[in-house]
Order: C-alpha cells, then structure tokens, then sequence
C-alpha cells in the first residue's frame, strides 16, 4: 500500500479546513488505506483485487483489526478513470456512485471504496499541487517551490526518489525552466558528453565557436554549418 490514514477524530459533516483533496476527508472513517498511481504507472488489470486484499488482511489482524467493518475504507487515487479500471469494477459486480467533482464512491464491496480522479479534482477545486500529481503541469510558482524544497529536503522519512511519480514530476519541473538555466548547472564536458560532433558544436558558446577553425567547421553538417554562421554573423563576426 501507498499510505495508511488514522483518524485522530471522528469525520466532522461539515469541515472546509482541508487544503487538499477538500470533499475527501470528511468521508474516510477512522482508517484507510490508500493506493496512488500515477500517468506513468497508471491502474493495471489485477490492482484491483491487490488492494481489496490490503483491506482485507488488515482487518484480520489481531492487533490492528477495528471493532466494525464500517471502521475501515479503500482509496483509490488515480489521474482518471481506465477502461481496465472500469472493467475491473464491472467483472467484480461492483457499482458507481458519482459523488461530484472527481470523487466517486464503489458500492457492492464489504468495506467502503473511494476513488478519486486527480485530473479532475485538481482544475474543480483549483489546485495545481494536486493536479501536478495527475496530467497537470507546473503553473504555480507555489507548486514550484512546494516540490524543490520536497526533493531537497533531509527530512523525509524515505528517499524522494523512489517517490511515486518521481520521474514525471522532475519531467514537469524540468519544463517549467528555459534551457540555458539548466544547462548552468553542469560543467562543459558534462554539457557535451553523449553528444555527436554535429551537435557538440552546437552546444558551444559563442566564444569558442569564434576559435574554431573554418576547416573544422566545414566538415560538419550542411545544417550545422549554416547555423554556426548565422550565430556568428547575428554576434557581429
């Protein structure tokens, strides 16, 4: 499982406190287990029955067994509803109730089941953290510094990195800056390395392309060469 959830109090009816994922809390019992997957690791036939069965062995525990099934709840937070999601509830006999906004509850199960629609939850309560979860991109400078100083930070408890959605997230974070910002960051030979000749010309400042002699230039690419002249010539050379 992806989290375990202990409720401290019982649910409040009416609660607007929530700064994330607002009309979920107020649902979830005293516990819950919650499964999270992400657009590159996305639901699979079968995930199913693998959390059904998080459910279930938790509640057969001894030490940890709550007195009422009522006591006890899935979560399912996916970008959006799949066809195998939607085969997987349909095959088990399962039913949809559409709760609003993104939220929908799965009835027909022995313990409550909730599933939550990143990519829709996020634009309807205007949350660029949450939705950055899901399809979204980086709008906010807020959800821009939230996730730097979250990789940054020593603090945690686990390694971001193997956080799920981590690639996608330094994918989305990466986007949000123009090139040369990151480009800053390696040293020269770091800039160059993997890159073919063609292209490690390319990658040079226009400085050493000043130094370059007109032989080496001419033995590259047709389209490298013009545009190592048109720099030039845009530089005043």
């Amino acid at each position: 499982m992806d989290y375990l959830l202990l409720r401290k109090l019982a649910a409040s009816a009416v609660d607007d406190t929530a700064l994330t994922l607002r009309r979920l809390w107020v649902l979830l019992p005293l516990i819950s287990v919650l499964e999270y997957k992400s657009p590159k690791r996305p639901y699979r036939t079968g995930n199913l029955d693998r959390l059904w069965g998080y459910i279930h062995t938790y509640y057969a525990g001894d030490q940890t067994r709550p007195e009422k099934r009522e006591d006890l709840c899935a979560v399912l937070v996916v970008p959006g509803r799949t066809p195998s999601l939607e085969a997987d509830v349909k095959g088990m006999g399962l039913s949809w109730e559409d709760l609003g906004g993104g939220y929908w509850r799965v009835r027909g199960g022995l313990f409550a089941l909730y599933v939550v629609e990143i990519d829709v939850v996020g634009p309807a309560e205007d949350d660029d953290l949450l939705h950055s979860l899901g399809s979204g991109k980086l709008r906010t400078q807020e959800t821009r510094w939230f996730w730097m100083e979250l990789v940054g930070s020593q603090e945690a408890g686990m390694s971001v990195q193997d956080m799920e959605g981590y690639d996608e997230l330094m994918e989305k974070m990466l986007e949000t800056l123009p090139p040369e910002q990151i480009l800053s960051h390696y040293a020269p030979e770091q800039r160059l390395a993997g890159l073919d000749r063609d292209h490690q010309a390319l990658a040079l400042p226009i400085e050493v392309l000043r130094l370059l002699p007109d032989q080496y230039i001419r033995s590259l690419s047709a389209e490298v060469q013009q545009e190592i002249r048109r720099r030039l010539r845009g530089a005043g050379d």
